[in-house]
């Protein structure tokens, strides 16, 4: 039987998810709780990694570690940047990368900004597992990460036009690089999912806390349906 993992960054991105699949046992590891059941013929594995690069990096690795997934879905919500976006869109990273790290110096190895030795600048998902109906229900583009909270427009372009303007940059998050990272080291598909809960700088009609939650259902709903598209 085929293992996937799931990883969101707080509870109540996996609520949806915990209440469809049957969890059958509940792992402690290293303060990191594994919630193990079974989905159309499926194990799952899903995981709450807590905000920030560092905690995302570690539920990885430790998932990766005592689970051995063939495939590893990050899922949650996120901020939008693109100018084109609205609330509840469905974003798959097709690239991420990060909008914290400065190897630029020629002392570090003047790489791009972004990019860490010995690593891509940026980490592609495995589209595989995207088919053509699901296409039609998402935007691709590149999700960017970086362990600060991007809560305006001026503070998310004046990273983004000076570092990635090419980039087709569509939200910012604080884990998908990270786990995408960690993946790609361990030779592990990864797709990275987020729905825009708010565009950055922009009034919502609907308060975060109402918007977050329909946004982390919705995504459930792609998880659900990759899952069942898996051979």
């Amino acid at each position: 039987m085929k293992t996937i993992g799931v990883i969101v960054a707080m509870n109540k991105e996996m609520a949806k998810l915990k209440t469809i699949i049957n969890v059958t046992e509940t792992f402690e590891i290293y303060n990191n709780t594994f919630f193990c059941g079974e989905y159309n013929n499926t194990k799952i594995v899903l995981a709450i990694s807590g905000i920030g690069k560092v905690n995302a990096a570690m539920t990885t690795m430790l998932m990766i570690a005592n689970f051995n997934p063939s495939l590893i879905i990050n899922s949650g919500i996120a901020g939008g940047y693109a100018t084109d976006l609205e609330p509840l869109d469905i974003i798959v990273g097709n690239k991420v990368g990060y909008s914290d790290v400065d190897m630029t110096s020629p002392i570090a190895g003047a790489f791009p900004y972004g990019q860490i030795e010995g690593m891509p600048r940026f980490f592609e998902s495995q589209m595989k597992y995207i088919n053509e109906k699901m296409q039609e229900e998402v935007k691709l583009g590149t999700i960017i990460t970086g362990d600060q909270f991007v809560d305006s427009y001026e503070k998310a372009s004046k990273i983004v036009s000076r570092y990635f303007p090419n980039d087709n940059v569509m939200a910012c998050d604080m884990e998908s690089a990270s786990i995408a990272q960690v993946s790609y080291n361990c030779g592990v598909d990864f797709l990275i999912i987020r729905v825009i809960s708010d565009v950055i700088g922009r009034s919502n009609k609907l308060d975060y806390d109402t918007f977050s939650m329909l946004a982390s259902n919705k995504c459930a709903n792609l998880v659900l349906e990759i899952i069942n598209n898996v051979k």
